[in-house]
């Protein structure tokens, strides 16, 4: 997602600086833009037509390995799942986090999200 002036800035930060921008985002986040940047919408947008690209080369059957970042993950999600992007924090990515989705002509629906059981624990880890 284009963050535009908030690249690079952490959110208590801006949050701070625009708290009026920060009540906007918690009420209704989908169509807001980043100053200088791009709304959840204009990601969503940009992704579904990105993966309705991406998978015109394949045969239906086919199995795609996709790698994304945090908000395109969860418009994809809120597509697949018809959720509403201004409920887009429902869902939940975490790091190295799988999605298992699946197309049928431009339908998309998620079988598997969120999923981290490949991770192995902190007190795993030598």
């Amino acid at each position: 997602m284009d963050l535009g002036e908030f690249d690079g800035m952490e959110v208590q930060r801006w949050a701070e600086r625009f708290p009026d921008f920060r009540k906007r985002w918690l009420e209704a986040p989908a169509t807001l833009k980043m100053p200088g940047g791009e709304s959840l919408q204009e990601v969503q947008n940009r992704v579904v037509d990105t993966l309705e690209r991406i998978t015109q080369n394949y045969s239906p059957e086919s199995t795609l390995l996709i790698s994304s970042h945090n908000f395109v993950n969860l418009t994809i999600l809120c597509h697949a799942s018809g959720t509403s992007l201004d409920r887009f924090r429902e869902f939940r990515q975490g790091n190295a986090a799988l999605n298992i989705l699946y197309k049928e002509g431009r339908k998309l629906w998620a079988e598997v999200i969120n999923e981290q059981s490949h991770l192995k624990k902190q007190n795993e880890i030598r």
